[in-house]
């Protein structure tokens, strides 16, 4: 950005494209939270789902496996009365425990394979009190749908996880859907505390056929075509402008980067991923191919890995070349909040690529690489300025 910036009329003729970045990003995160992304295809697949039977149709370990209904007191917590606040949640449920956490705690029903290819959306209405981690990061309370290939293997290497929870939390709804691979013999629905104490708390486990929702994906491609549209609108003067000088050629180089690394595919981040740094390829990698896409607005901070320091870094790296590219001076507020809206938008736009997963953390992490980049900045201004080089 160049002391044109704050010319009145260059900030006219950027007002109507941020009010359209703004609504643009608001409609989409409404439109992929609230829209049915898929059409329920089947029946209820499970055998006494919500446990109104107790645990029967269930195989269960030997200790630390009690069913309750709501009303139970040697179940029943000042807070379970907000089972009632979350809507079609059964009065009836399962509890697991543990006070060592030196064992497996886990409720388990096998059922036949649907046709490969089909989607099988798990749901359930969960709680945890007190849930410490075990040593490993898997070791926790968890809700698991996991696929038997021929040798009867368990394939844990396929997307198999629907929540994942530890601490303690409200009653809290879970829904994924996952696609059934070819050579899938049997499928395993387990609701386990592994090696973990605490308690875990599950109602409303149900396992049905769903399909996509044609619908949703025409009104997608709009969406998709209007971000394209804004892009090239704000991007092409922006390019235009961004060609004279080194600093300026850096601030496109990274915004380019941050855009790639916004569109690659899951698949492809982690390829590229372990080439940089093989010791990535030591790490389990991520449970992905999500089939409904929605933008998690709950904040909380991810997990530090070296895909979360590149996004630190690209944007430390913009903000610090906008301030090179203003010779070191102060950053406005206003050119702060751009660039905080550039990183709240491409975080959105990976709604549109397979297998990512925005989230209100991610663009923490963003604003933090930004804040670094400028304190950088202004690092070097001040070192400028006492050389009267500035």
């Amino acid at each position: 950005m160049t002391s044109t910036d704050h010319h009145p009329i260059y900030q006219t003729r950027l007002l109507p494209k941020v009010l359209c970045a703004v609504l643009l990003g608001l409609a989409t995160i409404g439109y992929f939270n609230r829209y049915p992304q898929v059409l329920s295809a089947g029946p209820e697949l499970l055998a006494n789902p919500n446990f109104l039977d107790g645990l029967s149709h269930w195989s269960w370990s030997r200790d630390g496996v009690l069913a309750f209904k709501q009303a139970d007191e040697a179940t029943r917590s000042p807070t379970d009365a907000s089972v009632s606040a979350v809507s079609n949640t059964p009065r009836s449920g399962i509890a697991l425990s543990s006070d060592m956490g030196d064992k497996i705690i886990s409720i388990n029903q096998s059922l036949p394979p649907s046709a490969p290819g089909t989607l099988l959306q798990l749901s359930a209405t969960l709680k945890v009190e007190n849930v410490v981690k075990g040593p490993l990061d898997w070791e926790i309370a968890r809700i698991v749908l996991v696929a038997y290939d021929h040798s009867g293997k368990p394939r844990y290497d396929r997307p198999h996880v629907l929540a994942s929870l530890f601490g303690t939390s409200d009653w809290t709804q879970h829904q994924r859907v996952f696609q059934v691979s070819p050579d899938t013999t049997s499928l395993q629905v387990s609701a386990q505390l592994v090696h973990s104490r605490g308690r875990f708390l599950v109602t409303g486990l149900n396992l049905h056929a769903v399909q996509l929702n044609p619908e949703f994906a025409r009104y997608r491609s709009v969406l998709f075509a209007a971000w394209l549209a804004l892009g090239f609108w704000i991007g092409w003067p922006f390019v235009m402008n961004r060609l004279n000088t080194p600093s300026n050629r850096l601030v496109l180089l990274a915004t380019f980067g941050i855009l790639a690394g916004v569109l690659m595919p899951e698949s492809l981040k982690e390829i590229l991923g372990e080439t940089l740094w093989p010791a990535a390829a030591l790490a389990p990698h991520g449970d992905h191919a999500e089939f409904v896409q929605t933008f998690n607005l709950d904040f909380s901070i991810p997990i530090i890995d070296i895909y979360k320091l590149g996004h630190f870094t690209m944007f430390a790296l913009l903000a610090w070349a906008i301030g090179a590219s203003n010779r070191f001076r102060p950053i406005s507020a206003s050119r702060f909040f751009l660039m905080s809206l550039f990183a709240t938008s491409s975080e959105i736009l990976q709604l549109f690529i397979p297998s990512r997963g925005p989230q209100l953390g991610d663009i923490f992490i963003d604003c933090i690489g930004i804040v670094f980049g400028l304190a950088i900045s202004a690092l070097c201004g001040l070192l400028f300025y006492r050389r009267g080089n500035i």
